[in-house]
């Protein structure tokens, strides 16, 4: 007897799972453009202010907000953004022949459907986790890069 879609133990929470795990992954590509677009455009802003002639104390803390912002950018496209290919999820097919292919959809069960769905789920999560670990990291990078900006803009006021 075979079991329904809808028998089988868990399958609309690990379903539900990989929906929210997907949409997290989505969630972060928005999230990185909006960073990267900002480091960029501060960093436009600093290298104007790097020509000009301003007293050694705003060249430091201009340098060092530039810095900062550098390594947010780098952080965000090496971290995030940049592809990481494995052996599961789409990439699992670019391995296989079309033979393989068709024998691993024919010959997958129930449980060998939700095995491969646990599997997914789980890297996608760590997937997930790394990318707004890093996600952290930029943005702390970001707001020092910020704060450094406006203590150089103040600094020159006064000077």
């Amino acid at each position: 007897m075979s079991t329904s879609r809808t028998q089988v133990p868990g399958r609309a929470l690990l379903e539900g799972e990989l929906l929210a795990v997907r949409g997290e992954l989505a969630r972060i590509d928005t999230k990185v453009a909006t960073l990267t677009s900002l480091a960029g455009a501060i960093l436009a802003f600093l290298v104007t202010q790097a020509g000009a002639d301003n007293p050694w104390p705003v060249k430091v803390l201009l340098v060092s907000a530039g810095l900062a912002l550098a390594a947010a950018a780098v952080l965000l496209l090496t971290q995030v953004l940049r592809p990481r290919l494995g052996t599961t999820g789409f990439c699992r097919w670019a391995f296989m022949t079309g033979d393989e292919v068709r024998r691993a959809l024919l010959t997958c069960s129930e449980y060998g459907e939700q095995a491969h769905q646990t599997t997914e789920l789980i890297v996608l999560s760590r997937l997930a986790r790394t990318k707004y670990q890093a996600v952290q990291r930029a943005v702390d990078l970001l707001t020092t890069g910020l704060v450094l900006t406006f203590a150089a803009l103040v600094a020159g006021v006064l000077a």
